[in-house]
């Protein structure tokens, strides 16, 4: 158990003690994974303002699909439009359409992705964006070696 006050000593720190504290190739690392939050976070936010369900619900589906390596996600309805912003009603309509559509299969708590090649042309360009940005994406050259 760490101590209350032991998270001071960071907040206190300049951003260079910080690189010499953790060492170089960790810092990086470091600094890379905190852009790509902000990075996130902010695409996020353009999109869940400017997108519609569709295409938000592709660019989750794609962009955890990529995260965990595998087309069938265990994730359920109110936890996806949680996750994007909307009602649970509207994640049902999306993947109604979807269904039909054979892009994905969408069924109590799993989610599987039959048609990436069209899920693909379904997303808005941030699942691009993210993806070109991403440290941990092959496409990138700021790729993070694990």
């Amino acid at each position: 158990m760490t101590h209350p006050k032991s998270n001071r000593l960071f907040e206190s720190l300049p951003e260079r003690d910080y690189e010499r504290l953790l060492g170089g190739a960790i810092f990086d690392v470091w600094m890379r994974a905190n852009q790509y939050l902000l990075n996130q976070l902010s695409q996020n936010a353009v999109c869940n303002k400017f997108h519609s369900v569709n295409q938000r619900l592709a660019r989750w589906l794609l962009t955890n699909s990529d995260k965990f390596e595998m087309n069938s996600i265990p994730v359920t309805h109110a936890f996806l439009a949680s996750s994007i912003g909307v009602r649970r009603e509207a994640v049902s309509l999306a993947f109604l359409s979807m269904n039909d559509l054979e892009i994905v299969q969408s069924n109590r708590g799993t989610t599987e992705i039959l048609d990436r090649e069209r899920l693909e042309r379904m997303t808005c360009e941030c699942y691009f964006t993210l993806r070109k940005l991403s440290p941990f994406h092959l496409d990138n050259d700021l790729l993070i070696h694990t």
